[in-house]
């Protein structure tokens, strides 16, 4: 029992298991990082014995369940990063009470699996204007979480996305003839779409930027397209064969920054789910 810690850094390690209850023996911790790890299983209760953490990064695991009541009384806690999990439940003003934790400066939850609402004159949005910072996934046509005082908004990041954004790149491939395309590396061949030729794929495997640029797609823009919801870059271009009309849909992709379609032989009205 090392009742005198006061820092705890096990950080970028592969680390598995859960976090023992016994966590809450360390009554003089200050600092407990375990991000970026494999941890898994719920966060014990017990946590909220720790009145003396300001600082809890355990994002970029697989933790699970909901968040105990009890850290509700950790009133040093200034960092609280548990993005990147599995965490689930409803985000309130009563489960993050501001008027229980004074000092929280830094609120991270995004790509976890919260619901519920953060509204506006509310506790949590009113300790917002002391220039704190929150994160959660409240971005996006059907958002898991309504926020009107967040920081940053993410899509919400599902298991089930990840198989999907797979049969939508397959339906481009049928789309547009793609066994006769000049290029096609790895396209249905490797089951990990992050190696298919044009596609990129951010740290977690989610598709993020296409470019394909003069190699023959001949036939149309699938309306699946629009389920690369984490796409921030779409490059389709110098394709002659390519034509129809855009689908709508692309007005789904909610975090495009670039959208390059020139070239082509498209036709029809830009869709008003574009603007």
């Amino acid at each position: 029992q090392l009742k005198y810690l006061y820092y705890l850094f096990m950080d970028g390690n592969a680390l598995s298991g859960s976090i023992p209850s016994e966590i809450g023996h360390m009554h003089r911790l200050g600092q407990l990082e375990l991000h970026n790890n494999q941890l898994t299983g719920s966060l014990p209760s017990e946590i909220g014995l720790l009145t003396n953490l300001y600082d809890l990064e355990l994002d970029f695991n697989a933790l699970t369940g909901t968040l105990p009541s009890e850290m509700m009384g950790m009133a040093r806690l200034e960092d609280v990063h548990l993005h990147h999990n599995q965490f689930s439940g409803a985000i309130s003003d009563e489960i993050f009470n501001t008027v229980s934790l004074p000092s929280l400066d830094r609120l991270y939850l995004h790509n976890n699996h919260f619901t519920g609402s953060i509204e506006a004159g509310g506790k949590i949005c009113n300790h917002r204007l002391n220039n704190w910072y929150l994160t959660t996934d409240c971005k996006g046509a059907t958002p898991e979480v309504q926020c009107d005082c967040c920081t940053t908004c993410y899509e919400s990041r599902k298991l089930s996305n990840l198989s999907t954004q797979k049969s939508a790149l397959e339906a481009l491939f049928d789309a547009t003839n793609g066994p006769l395309w000049t290029t096609k590396t790895n396209w249905l061949v490797d089951p990990d779409v992050c190696t298919w030729y044009g596609v990129s794929c951010d740290d977690e495997g989610y598709v993020d930027y296409i470019y394909m640029r003069n190699i023959n797609l001949d036939g149309t823009v699938p309306s699946e397209i629009g389920q690369l919801v984490y796409l921030y870059d779409l490059q389709i271009s110098n394709q002659p064969l390519l034509a129809g009309t855009i689908p709508s849909e692309i007005g789904m992709l909610t975090s495009l920054e670039e959208l390059l379609l020139h070239n082509n032989n498209l036709s029809g009205i830009i869709p008003t789910e574009v603007g």
